[in-house]
């Protein structure tokens, strides 16, 4: 594959969310950004529009 991939990896559980941000290129990946957002309250679908809300601010503020 020519070019360049980015691919975004996101772990949910209930402590939080881990994001990492991968590049590859020429077929060699490289990590580009990691960050962790711990959730401060339980997750429900009661919250689920607030949590979009933050996930997305979560992965601007860290670039990703």
């Amino acid at each position: 594959m020519l070019g360049t991939q980015t691919l975004l990896g996101l772990a949910i559980d209930d402590s939080g969310v881990a994001a990492a941000e991968l590049v590859v290129r020429s077929g060699r990946p490289q990590i580009k950004h990691t960050a962790l957002m711990p959730f401060d309250e339980k997750l429900s679908s009661d919250n689920a529009k607030d949590f979009g809300q933050r996930l997305r601010h979560f992965l601007r503020e860290n670039h990703m």
